[in-house]
């Protein structure tokens, strides 16, 4: 089932993410967009991103967290869970183009923790906040620890939404607890 949704500005496309494989017969693992411009709404056969198909642990049927569009539609970002695997999705934040039509979408950009999860995520239309229990963003290949480059945020992040890297701002949380979630 679905463990986040979200509805761009326009009413026009939804977002979900879950624990799925297939949405309206088609093969879409995690992630859809639906088009409620049809009557009835329909899973957008035009786009699929194959990058969550790959499992981060076998003990759960997801790693998803949270969905949201962008003040003006253009973009969803998405925060995952799932621990360290460098090369995929697990333990990222990502921003997803939902104007393209492509049966392999790739994300906009993706930024790692490093294999801290992330719980929550919000877009202003400047910025791309992130909560969760990380210690670090920009740290791909992490596995636990800092390497080069990673930038230390803990429980909070902002992300640059053009280039997918983190802001200078950083409020952090200490102690991180279980981590910063939105609760709706």
């Amino acid at each position: 089932g679905a463990v986040s949704i979200d509805i761009d500005p326009a009413a026009t496309t939804r977002a979900v993410v879950g624990n799925f494989r297939e949405a309206d017969g088609l093969e879409r693992r995690q992630m859809v967009l639906i088009d409620l411009t049809q009557n009835p709404a329909v899973v957008r056969p035009d786009w699929r991103t194959l990058r969550y198909y790959p499992t981060c642990s076998r003990r759960t049927d997801t790693y998803m967290r949270d969905v949201t569009f962008s003040p003006d539609g253009e973009y969803v970002p998405v925060a995952t869970t799932g621990g360290p695997n460098p090369g995929t999705l697990c333990d990222t934040a990502t921003q997803w183009d939902v104007s393209e039509s492509d049966l392999e979408a790739e994300p906009m950009w993706l930024d790692d923790t490093g294999g801290d999860t992330l719980l929550s995520i919000a877009s202003s239309g400047s910025a791309v906040y992130t909560g969760g229990h990380q210690r670090w963003m920009n740290n791909p290949g992490g596995r636990d620890r800092a390497v080069a480059g990673a930038v230390p945020r803990p429980g909070i992040a902002a992300i640059d939404t053009e280039h997918g890297v983190p802001l200078t701002w950083n409020p952090g949380r200490n102690p991180r607890g279980v981590g910063a979630e939105v609760v709706e």
